[in-house]
């Protein structure tokens, strides 16, 4: 390992002090000092002692290059805290080659990955059924990122990214834990309004079994090295877009080769109107054990067999304002997580409406969620669960100061007479003086009720101070205080 991390530093320090032959632009750009510290004291019954966690780190930006270095200080308790608290620092490096003509970017440090391995690491869709979803575009490619302030440490990883033909991109990974990635990905112009992207990316990861449910239902594994790969096509038009998505995953257990899993989401706008689905399934399901349907490359089990949604929304101009009404109806089939392996159909039903005027934003929903349709479950956690959302956002901005204000409560009615009404409240409040705002100061609180009794209470606040320019400074100190 070091001797990966000394032939890093050289290659990329050589790099660096060549690239002003290749461009007239200034060669620096900006450095950037950042400190975050919060504290938490607890001033309720609770046996818990007072804690503090800080991050501490810094950038610098050149013309061609980017190096950042940040270190942490996990939550501790006050009288443990030392220097020596401080994990190692996360590390990271990129360049930026030949932008003008063959413009390949080199990352090396603890480098986080996202968009499409995500979804090829954690192929389990999601159940969060936004009555008032805007069904963004899904991002192509691995999405290799350097270390930020409050990142987590990754192992050491390098990668390069390279552009081919017009539009095309492709990108390389691996770590020193011998995991690897790679994905290429390419945009065609159809028409004025309608094009289509392509992806196809690829992964080796070592997986290992983390669920003691395995163990018990004669599932266990070895941990080993598996691949997997996903195909992607997307369609975008104003008034029609679609996503499918194809994935297959090398499976440890011996009756099965690989696993298959399918995704799809649609979304249809005609005026006013909009109609979102959403398609998930795992064509061999019922090839895998049970208690395992598939198993993504981040180690966790995917216990989604099968799931469908609808979300219809209208949106209503009111002059200047804006009334939006949604609803999402989710169904899903999945093997629950007991020694039992129950497998279950439930549903999920959410609506909500929310008016927008200027910098006023008002939204209100409703979730009837782990509904079930079809199975026998043997535990409370598989109970019907029902709650409202009331949430309030509004702003500020004159030139002498900028403010935010939201609220929000969620109530959770009994859903037998053996449980009370529960209330959860919170609110923030943030103040920016001056046209830079670079001195900001925020407070909030939030509070859990049951019945009549409260169960939990925070108080928070904190100052940030920025300075800008080639030296750019941010100090961050915020206080939790529970009650």
């Amino acid at each position: 390992m070091r001797k990966f991390n000394k032939k890093c530093a050289v290659f990329f320090l050589c790099l660096l002090f060549a690239m002003p032959i290749f461009s007239e632009k200034p060669f620096f750009d900006h450095a950037e000092l950042k400190v975050s510290a919060q504290g938490t004291l607890v001033r309720d019954d609770s046996t818990k002692a007072d804690s503090a966690s800080a991050y501490a780190g810094a950038r610098f930006l050149f013309r061609d290059a980017d190096f950042r270095a940040y270190s942490t200080i996990p939550k501790t308790t006050l009288d443990e805290i030392t220097f020596d608290s401080f994990e190692s620092p996360r590390l990271g490096a990129a360049l930026f080659l030949f932008q003008d003509s063959f413009p390949i970017t080199a990352r090396a440090g603890s480098l986080s990955l996202s968009r499409s391995f995500s979804r090829l690491s954690s192929p389990s869709p999601s159940t969060t059924a936004n009555p008032l979803a805007l069904y963004p575009s899904p991002s192509l490619g691995l999405g290799s990122t350097l270390p930020s302030l409050t990142s987590s440490k990754k192992p050491l990883a390098f990668s390069v990214q390279t552009k081919f033909l017009k539009s095309g991109v492709f990108e390389i990974f691996f770590d020193e834990d011998k995991n690897s990635a790679a994905s290429a990905y390419s945009k065609r112009t159809l028409s004025k309004y309608s094009s289509i992207f392509a992806a196809l990316t690829v992964s080796r990861a070592f997986v290992e079994n983390n669920s003691s449910v395995l163990k018990k239902n004669g599932a266990d594994f070895s941990g080993t090295f598996l691949c997997a790969g996903e195909a992607e096509l997307l369609f975008r038009n104003p008034i029609f877009n679609a996503d499918f998505h194809a994935g297959i995953h090398e499976s440890p257990f011996s009756n099965q080769a690989f696993g298959f899993s399918i995704r799809s989401e649609s979304r249809f706008v005609l005026k006013n109107f909009m109609l979102g689905s959403s398609f998930f399934a795992l064509p061999t399901a019922q090839t895998a054990p049970r208690v395992c349907p598939l198993l993504g490359q981040n180690s966790k089990v995917v216990r989604t067999i099968f799931q469908g949604g609808i979300n219809p929304q209208l949106a209503l101009p009111i002059k200047r304002a804006t009334v939006k009404i949604g609803s999402h109806a989710l169904v899903s089939q999945k093997v629950s997580s007991t020694k039992n392996a129950e497998e279950l159909l439930v549903g999920k039903f959410r609506a909500g409406a929310s008016f927008s005027w200027r910098d006023f934003f008002l939204r209100a929903d409703y979730t009837h969620a782990n509904v079930l349709l079809d199975g026998n479950p043997q535990t409370k956690t598989a109970s019907p669960e029902e709650y409202y959302d009331f949430a309030l956002q509004t702003s500020f901005k004159p030139k002498s100061f900028a403010l935010k204000a939201d609220a929000s409560v969620k109530i959770i009615p009994p859903y037998s007479e053996k449980y009370q009404e529960q209330r959860l409240y919170s609110a923030s409040v943030s103040v920016s003086p001056g046209k830079k705002r670079g001195f900001t100061a925020k407070g909030g609180f939030s509070a859990k009720y049951k019945g009549e009794e409260r169960t939990d209470g925070n108080i928070s606040t904190s100052v940030t101070f920025k300075t800008f320019g080639t030296i750019r400074t941010s100090v961050k100190c915020g206080v939790d205080i529970k009650i």
